[in-house]
């Protein structure tokens, strides 16, 4: 224990645990290894090496038992061999993201939840800086020219001729907002300093700019959620009024780099009976089908792309993480991953009726499953930051009682 305190004396946890998240900002920028070698992956290694006698492995809290669980089983529909190599990448990738998690969780818990909290800030306005800059840069080099489908230019993908913004942590604008949806409620509900005020205009300057239907939908409704269950009648009107304000900021600020946000906005909700959602209810009706045809164990994990191939005609994710599990690990898989998701949000429910401060965490929560409707988060490295901080707060309470 002495080491464990002389880490803490010395500031050395919460250093390393600020570059760990600003880190997990920068996932756009990786070396291809055979794999996605990634800046936080190569922190965490280092972590390991250099910080492994601070005592990581304490008592597993309910949703981190089932969390365990739902990976086991999930990994377990690899048996079948349906595909091999795919089922070995992603328990490779779940590895991978468990090394993450267990190591950072002996960090950050010897972070004090002031000094947890001004990380957060400055990694929020680090990482939403940094990809409102690529994506100005991507801009000039696009010439304000829109044209096209699939390009990238830096920090924009140019997406049926919409300029979306995928930033610096990811190449997938949808992903991108996820990222960014913990920073935008930890600054939403901790609007009060300067730092925060300005944070909390630049992630929402960077979720307008991904033009991003689902990341719309589900950050407006858990706002209103929030705002129907706790604020005050004062603090709903100061919170919709501070909304608003942002976005018509933001509609100036894009008027001058000549980008009609509002324009796009209206382009992308009038064509989703086009498009179907980008595709996507033919893809959740293959899932389905697939899911029918599979009930029990599901075709296997990560077996989506090569099954679809064969079946479908078409390589392509199911953009949706409840189907994606219950298609690849059947009925048993999507019962332990309800299971777990349920913990969570009782979970989140149950820390914020003990201390106000977290509710940043549970309206994260609640965007992020409305938002897995439309995306895959089963291995998004920021999803597992979020439980992180879920647990560090628990400890906090308990450490206090």
């Amino acid at each position: 224990m002495e080491k464990v305190y002389r880490l803490k004396d010395k500031g050395i946890a919460p250093f390393f645990v600020q570059l760990l998240i600003i880190s997990l900002c920068f996932g756009g920028f990786y070396l291809n290894v055979g794999f996605a070698l990634k800046p936080y992956i190569v922190l965490t290694f280092f972590n390991i090496l250099l910080l492994i006698n601070i005592k990581r492995f304490s008592k597993f809290l309910p949703f981190e038992k089932l969390m365990m669980f739902f990976l086991l089983v999930y990994c377990a529909s690899a048996l079948q061999f349906n595909y091999p190599e795919k089922h070995l990448r992603f328990i490779f990738a779940v590895f991978i993201i468990l090394l993450f998690y267990f190591s950072t969780r002996g960090l950050i818990s010897l972070c004090k939840i002031e000094e947890l909290q001004r990380i957060i800030s400055i990694s929020g306005i680090i990482g939403s800086s940094a990809s409102l800059l690529y994506y100005l840069i991507g801009l000039i080099e696009t010439g304000m020219n829109f044209y096209g489908n699939g390009v990238i230019y830096h920090g924009l993908m140019i997406d049926r001729s919409v300029p979306r913004l995928i930033g610096t942590a990811s190449s997938d604008p949808n992903i991108f907002v996820l990222f960014m949806t913990l920073y935008f409620f930890y600054y939403l509900y901790n609007i009060s300093t300067t730092r925060n005020k300005i944070g909390f205009l630049l992630t929402t300057m960077c979720i307008v700019l991904t033009f991003s239907r689902g990341a719309y939908i589900g950050i407006v409704i858990t706002i209103l959620l929030m705002i129907i269950i706790r604020d005050k009648r004062k603090a709903k009107l100061k919170n919709l009024f501070t909304i608003f304000l942002i976005f018509i900021g933001i509609g100036c600020v894009t008027t001058l780099f000549g980008i009609n946000f509002m324009s796009f906005i209206g382009d992308r909700f009038s064509n989703i009976a086009n498009d179907e959602g980008s595709g996507r209810i033919t893809l959740w009706e293959n899932a389905i089908e697939t899911f029918v045809n599979n009930p029990i164990l599901g075709i296997g994990l990560n077996g989506t792309l090569d099954y679809s191939a064969i079946n479908y005609g078409s390589s392509v994710y199911i953009h949706n993480t409840m189907l994606e599990v219950l298609s690849e690990a059947g009925v048993i898989g999507f019962i332990a991953f309800i299971i777990f998701w349920i913990s969570i949000l009782l979970f989140c429910i149950r820390l914020y009726k003990n201390n106000r401060e977290t509710k940043y965490l549970l309206a994260a929560f609640v965007a992020t499953f409305i938002q897995m409707l439309s995306l895959s988060i089963l291995l998004n490295e920021m999803f597992y930051l979020m439980l992180l901080l879920l647990y560090r707060y628990s400890k906090e309470i308990v450490k206090n009682k």
